[in-house]
């Protein structure tokens, strides 16, 4: 319930309130992927959505990486009946771009026909941060859910801590 005059709940601490949006303000100066790319990645990700091979749990995800070059390289879900045989929309998207000899990685993008953006999973998580060091502390994950809604989040926030950790930071 908020205070008379205030949008914010009563309990909301307001100095800590204004001190995470300004930390939010910070987080997205850093990222840098442009309005224009980010609205080309999430039509190219949805249309590899519509190619899903999800006939198992019927959850199609679709996903967009932008590359170094500029080009940007799509994924779809593979899933199998076989538990861990499948592969993830955003793996797909790696390993479509390393075939074709990328391996500059800036940002990606994640669809899916579910309301809230959705998330990586904790392997997509890990082969993302294998294959991104160089970008670590830039990388971009851009997640939108079917109403539009979007989440953009640095690949060192969603995975502070990887396997093989050893990659210097900036």
């Amino acid at each position: 319930r908020a205070t008379q005059g205030s949008p914010l709940p009563e309990h909301t601490d307001r100095r800590a309130f204004f001190l995470s949006f300004s930390l939010m303000e910070d987080f997205y100066a850093q990222c840098t992927t442009e309005r224009a790319v980010i609205e080309e990645m999430i039509e190219k990700a949805k249309e590899a959505m519509e190619n899903a091979n999800s006939y198992v749990h019927h959850f199609p995800v679709g996903a967009a990486l932008l590359c170094g070059s500029g080009k940007i390289y799509q994924g779809a879900n593979m899933e199998s009946i076989i538990s861990g045989l499948g592969n993830c929309a955003e793996r797909v998207a790696i390993n479509h771009a390393r075939i074709h000899g990328e391996r500059d990685f800036r940002a990606i993008c994640v669809v899916s026909k579910i309301d809230a953006p959705l998330r990586p999973c904790g392997m997509c998580r890990q082969y993302l941060f294998e294959n991104c060091r160089e970008h670590y502390n830039d990388f971009e994950i851009i997640m939108v859910g079917k109403t539009g809604s979007m989440d953009r989040r640095l690949l060192c926030e969603l995975i502070p801590e990887a396997v093989g950790d050893e990659v210097p930071r900036r």
